[in-house]
């Protein structure tokens, strides 16, 4: 929900290559001179992004640059890695006044959103022998992984794409997250990615990438920043943008549910409802879980969709100069940081989940913030609330084991003596 790309326009480019602290590393060769950068990093996209354009110094003959598409990268900032992945696009163009030349990639995680899961890809016999002690079946397109914790599914989503799962270890203390799952499908038609953040989100986990191209699983604001960001100090431009065009009234969640000889629940469902937006006008959104659903697992997505959608609807977009803070560190992707600005009224803790760094007009280094409440990406527990009209989102009626409902009530202005 938090379109990172959308941040700032991107520069026009500067007339002539300048050096930088950005290095793309690619093949063994290092470059650090460029006419524009974009860097993007962002919570809700476990890929992060770089564009590169300098001088084509190489004009008429491209394979002196030493670098072809599908080529290893990186990407570092001050001394710090920021990006591990691959060069996606090459593009060599001119016009009257310049001839330039363009890199972009993205992480090694971009794999995980662009490709499907196939369980006998040839990997490490290790990696295939593990797989095959815990997967069965793959038939009609569908694989599934029976009493496995969500880590160790997604390790081994992960395992063929040669991309290792970090845990934090902050999250060794809930020992609810490493419950075995009896039963977890696979559609083999689905995006490995999709079904990464489904398991995520029934845990309030969030899949972020990490600097060595590594996927890495933690919750919001586990780091804060090391500077403040006040008017008049280090803000260049700030604003607030409030808006409710991905926010609904009510969110349903629905699924199959598992049958057994002793239980005959085909469906499977949950529901959360947005107070603020009920007020206004009836928005309904419902959200298919496919088979193999519970009741929990409806609760919980419908829950986190509420949750994010809300979040990302009232946040700040901030400008600073530099890429790193004071400390000599970038601004931390999943940190807090502290605002005082009385220009927009914002006085409060907010997160960092959106990161975008460029260059400007005089191609001096700026960085870009998406900043928003810190329980945006927060699973809270369910509450006890008064039932409803016990119809689903097909206007049947729900289950005797009607699931819990979850109200979202508030519309605050980030400020921090008032909660989300």
């Amino acid at each position: 929900m938090v379109d990172i790309a959308a941040l700032s326009a991107l520069p026009t480019g500067l007339a002539d290559p300048v050096e930088t602290r950005a290095i793309l590393r690619v093949n063994g060769r290092r470059f650090n001179s460029w006419k524009s950068i974009s860097i993007n990093r962002s919570i809700a996209n476990i890929s992060g992004s770089f564009s590169f354009t300098t001088s084509n110094r190489f004009a008429g003959e491209g394979e002196k640059w030493g670098i072809e598409e599908g080529d290893p990268c990186t990407v570092d900032i001050a001394d710090e890695r920021v990006l591990t992945g691959y060069i996606d696009d090459i593009s060599d163009g001119y016009s009257v006044s310049s001839h330039d030349v363009t890199f972009s990639g993205r992480d090694k995680t971009g794999d995980l959103v662009d490709c499907h899961y196939n369980p006998f890809e040839e990997v490490d016999q290790a990696i295939l022998t593990a797989l095959n002690n815990t997967l069965t079946g793959n038939k009609g397109g569908k694989s599934e992984f029976n009493n496995q914790t969500f880590l160790q599914i997604i390790e081994k989503l992960c395992a063929p794409f040669n991309i290792s799962v970090e845990l934090d270890s902050a999250l060794l203390i809930y020992p609810d997250l490493f419950q075995p799952i009896a039963k977890e499908t696979m559609d083999l038609a689905t995006p490995v990615y999709e079904k990464i953040a489904y398991l995520c989100q029934l845990v309030g986990v969030l899949p972020i990438t990490t600097g060595n191209g590594n996927l890495f699983l933690t919750r919001a604001g586990v780091s804060k920043a090391n500077d403040d960001l006040q008017v008049g100090v280090n803000i260049k431009a700030n604003r607030v943008i409030r808006s409710v065009k991905d926010r609904y009234s009510v969110y349903y969640a629905e699924g199959q549910s598992i049958t057994t000889a002793f239980n005959s629940n085909l469906i499977a469902e949950g529901k959360a409802e947005d107070e603020y937006m009920k007020e206004k006008r009836v928005r309904p959104y419902i959200i298919m879980l496919g088979e193999h659903a519970t009741i929990g697992a409806c609760q919980k997505k419908a829950a986190w969709e509420a949750r994010i959608r809300m979040g990302a609807s009232r946040k700040v977009e901030t400008q600073v100069r530099k890429w790193t803070q004071t400390n000599g560190k970038i601004w931390p992707l999943n940190g807090l940081v502290q605002m005082f600005d009385s220009k927009i009224g914002v006085n409060a803790e907010l997160l960092i989940a959106g990161l975008a760094l460029n260059l400007d007009g005089t191609g001096g280094e700026l960085t870009t913030m998406s900043l928003v409440h810190p329980d945006t990406f927060i699973l809270k527990e369910r509450v006890p609330i008064k039932k409803t009209d016990g119809l689903n989102a097909f206007n049947r009626p729900m289950g005797s084991k009607s699931p819990t409902v979850i109200k979202q009530k508030n519309n605050s202005r980030f400020h921090s003596s008032r909660s989300l």
